[in-house]
């Protein structure tokens, strides 16, 4: 995004709603997608964001290769640098693990290599491979193998000790942050938060509506020139079912889940559950009546979120 877009939009978002002294004002950055990395991320911290996540993925040359990635480990390095340079208040790095191949080993000297640079910020993405994708029809033709559930589940551990070790306090599941650099907007979304998207395909929520605006370049633009929301999807969620996703959203954060009072017929349904969960070693129940997903399950935390919703 070129910097006079990004001020467009920033002094279209502050006319509209203001902004709140102190915002955390976030964009995500390729490394090779930038010609003059130190002059346009000066920039873009001068029109007022204060937040950047780069796509490093991996610092490995293959596994690049693999996903597709038009930068290199070298020009990630000197990225980040020139992020360090431009005096964003935060800086992360966002890797992929569990791709085929890939060794233990190999993803562990991806994390000493990210953890070199010094980031406030680190996420955590398992690869996952959908049908019709371009790797996923490459998959189909039996072009390489997936890489085995318990490898990937080794390697996840392996980087939650890695990144602990380092000081980086892991917040969610995916997730992990010098204390005052965890995500905002991700936290919002995590805690049941309001949020509105704009552009296409965005997605909001607010007030127990969830909308997503079309998809289709052409079908968004026809419904914007037409006066119209350019909304392709939207449903007002049930009390019920937005306790539930709620409580499954908060039980991917380290804090947890803490049911809301007074009870409701909704609530108690809940927690019920919950606490049939935890007597399965599902979930753990702390003394104050908050529900937490043990770390040793954070792998497979899915499986265990389907059982709420």
């Amino acid at each position: 995004m070129p910097p006079e877009d990004a001020a467009r939009a920033l002094g279209a978002v502050r006319s509209l709603f203001g902004i709140a002294d102190g915002a955390e004002i976030s964009i995500e950055c390729n490394p090779g997608s930038i010609k003059s990395a130190k002059k346009h991320l000066g920039a873009l911290r001068e029109v007022g964001i204060n937040r950047v996540t780069v796509g490093a993925q991996s610092f490995d040359s293959k596994s690049l290769k693999f996903l597709g990635r038009i930068h290199t480990s070298s020009q990630t390095v000197k990225f980040f640098d020139a992020v360090r340079e431009a005096g964003f208040v935060s800086a992360g790095l966002d890797l992929i693990y569990g791709l085929p191949g890939q060794s233990v080993s190999d993803w562990q000297s991806d994390l000493e290599m990210a953890l070199s640079l010094n980031p406030d910020h680190v996420s955590l993405y398992c690869l996952e491979i959908t049908p019709g994708t371009p790797l996923g029809s490459a998959l189909e033709a039996g072009e390489f193998e997936e890489l085995p559930p318990e490898t990937q589940a080794e390697m996840y551990n392996a980087a939650r000790e890695t990144l602990a070790s380092f000081g980086l306090i892991q917040y969610e599941i995916s997730n992990f942050a010098y204390p005052g650099h965890e995500c905002r907007h991700n936290l919002a979304y995590w805690t049941g938060g309001d949020y509105i998207g704009a552009g296409i395909a965005a997605c909001s929520h607010l007030g127990g509506w969830r909308w997503e605006n079309e998809r289709d370049p052409a079908a968004y633009e026809a419904k914007i020139a037409a006066g119209m929301l350019p909304h392709s999807y939207g449903e007002l969620l049930s009390p019920g079912r937005r306790l539930r996703e709620s409580a499954v959203m908060a039980l991917r954060t380290a804090a947890g889940f803490r049911p809301p009072a007074p009870a409701t017929r909704e609530s108690v349904a809940l927690i019920r559950n919950l606490e049939h969960l935890a007597a399965q070693g599902l979930l753990r129940k702390s003394v104050f009546g908050s529900f937490h997903l043990p770390a040793e399950l954070c792998f497979v935390s899915d499986e265990i979120f389907a059982k709420i919703v």
